[in-house]
């Protein structure tokens, strides 16, 4: 059982009775002399107070000794009372004690035990403090757990994580060396969840993954949703430009939609030839003034400007590249593979053109 630190209580001072001060005019008027001894005087006293407390018809008077003892302090009494209750044995036949004096300086209360604390259930003595007390934070302890962790999309691997807290732990540093005792820990604060360990890594296609041609490599012509779709003059109907895809798209074995450069060119060369025959047209026929509309006499140029001229010159240029056979299908191959370089760097993935397909590619490996 702890045992309380020793409060250190001052000895009583015992006043002297008022009596005993105005003895030495008494004395004088009684004959007694005032020339005593310190002991003498005090003698003389004494027998002149009993002398006193003898006539008739008087109360007895106490002794000095009792009226001294009725003089002392409570913190005397109170004292002797503990002292009292340790003499007195207990049915443990306890060899220790704790005693508590709590004061408010006003009221005094003494508390004494052998096999408890001395403070009110629930309580001990805190020496932080100084006094009884419900558990008090004594310091903040740290701890730690694991969490969730998970790969990013597009990665596989393995990974752990842990997750820090802290908590504060209450109690009490109990007599006489300050000794935790722990009632209990408080509630633990969680920081967010940390990669400790990861083997996650970028992932790479599956064989036969489709994608398509980086725009960034070069701007192909496939459809009216691609951009440099309307190159070529305003006047132009759209007709002619989904004609000049769809050629492109079945050139030999490759079947490769135009780049965006070869689209403009070869829509610009056309419209160009139509126009000049279209123009003379209109102008012969009278014009505006004979309610004729310029952009109809232009575009009705448009399919023999083709026939003669237009395709005969796309298929001499396809011919010196090959882009109807084996250049196509290797330039298709080309822009593929940068394509799959930078979807997915460093993982050595492999991809190919496919073959009429305009701009589609797919993972081989």
């Amino acid at each position: 059982m702890p045992l309380l630190q020793p409060i250190p209580i001052a000895a009583p001072t015992l006043a002297a009775p008022a009596a005993s001060r105005a003895a030495p005019q008494r004395e004088r008027r009684h004959g007694a002399s005032s020339v005593f001894p310190p002991w003498r005087a005090s003698a003389a006293r004494a027998h002149i107070a009993i002398a006193r407390a003898r006539r008739p018809g008087r109360r007895p008077l106490a002794r000095p000794a009792q009226r001294f003892a009725g003089r002392t302090t409570c913190g005397a009494r109170l004292l002797g009372l503990a002292l009292l209750a340790l003499a007195i044995p207990s049915g443990a036949q306890a060899k220790e004690a704790e005693i508590h004096l709590l004061s408010d300086l006003q009221h005094l209360e003494l508390r004494i035990g052998t096999s408890s604390t001395g403070c009110p259930s629930g309580q001990y003595w805190h020496t932080g403090s100084g006094r009884c007390s419900t558990a008090v934070a004594l310091r903040t302890d740290t701890t730690s757990r694991s969490c969730a962790c998970s790969c990013p999309t597009g990665q596989t691997g393995a990974c752990t994580s842990a997750q820090q807290g802290s908590y504060t732990v209450y109690g009490w540093l109990l007599p006489p060396h300050g000794t935790e005792r722990i009632s209990h820990n408080g509630t633990t604060t969680w920081r967010n969840c940390q990669v400790s360990r990861s083997t996650c890594q970028a992932s790479g296609p599956k064989p036969g993954t489709d994608f398509p041609i980086d725009r960034s490599f070069t701007s192909m012509i496939c459809s009216s949703s691609d951009t440099g779709y309307s190159a070529g003059s305003a006047l132009m109907d759209n007709t002619y430009r989904n004609q000049l895809i769809s050629y492109y798209r079945g050139l030999g074995t490759a079947g490769r939609c135009p780049e965006r450069s070869g689209y403009t060119y070869w829509l610009d060369d056309w419209w160009s030839r139509a126009s000049a025959i279209g123009h003379q047209k209109f102008n012969d026929a009278g014009g505006a003034a004979a309610g004729n509309v310029y952009r109809d006499f232009l575009n009705k140029e448009m399919p023999g400007v083709w026939d003669t001229n237009i395709r005969r010159a796309i298929d001499a240029s396809a011919a010196t590249n090959n882009e109807q056979g084996a250049g196509g299908i290797a330039a298709g191959n080309n822009e593929c593979q940068r394509t799959a370089n930078q979807l997915w760097p460093g993982l050595g993935v492999k991809a190919e053109y496919v073959l009429k397909s305009g701009n589609r590619c797919k993972v081989i490996s």
